[in-house]
């Protein structure tokens, strides 16, 4: 087995689509968007495709300002800001860690509530919590 890196991938929205890169920018805390943001339901748990399988149908991609989001029978697409601006923060549990986040807002958390027909919230992590 050789020692050599064949493919990078970022996975912005924990449990959705990644994005193959030739190379990404490496942080303090691993590659940059990487799982910067996840779907909590209302007691904070992340979601993942174990329990919603049409999560594995979220595509996203990340441009200059804003990460994107789509998918195959979406009414619209949803752009985020990449700088969070949100000020209400949650709870929330990553297997067994507990931590802070922000709630992106309404209008992403409604995107995902129509898509998966579930009340969950679209949430960043800090930076330092990755």
């Amino acid at each position: 087995m050789s020692p050599f890196i064949h493919s990078l991938h970022i996975y912005p929205i924990k449990s959705c689509q990644g994005i193959q890169y030739d190379s990404v920018e490496l942080t303090e805390t691993g590659f940059k968007y990487d799982r910067h943001w996840m779907l909590v339901n209302k007691q904070g748990e992340f979601l993942s495709q174990r329990q919603y399988p049409d999560m594995a149908k979220i595509k996203t991609a990340i441009t200059q300002h804003s990460l994107l989001v789509n998918s195959t029978g979406a009414v619209e697409q949803l752009e985020i800001p990449l700088q969070d601006h949100s000020h209400a923060k949650l709870d929330v549990n990553i297997w067994n860690d507990r931590c802070s986040a922000n709630i992106v807002s309404s209008q992403a958390s409604q995107w995902f509530n129509d898509f998966l027909g579930i009340h969950c919230d679209l949430v960043c992590l800090p930076d330092t919590e990755h």
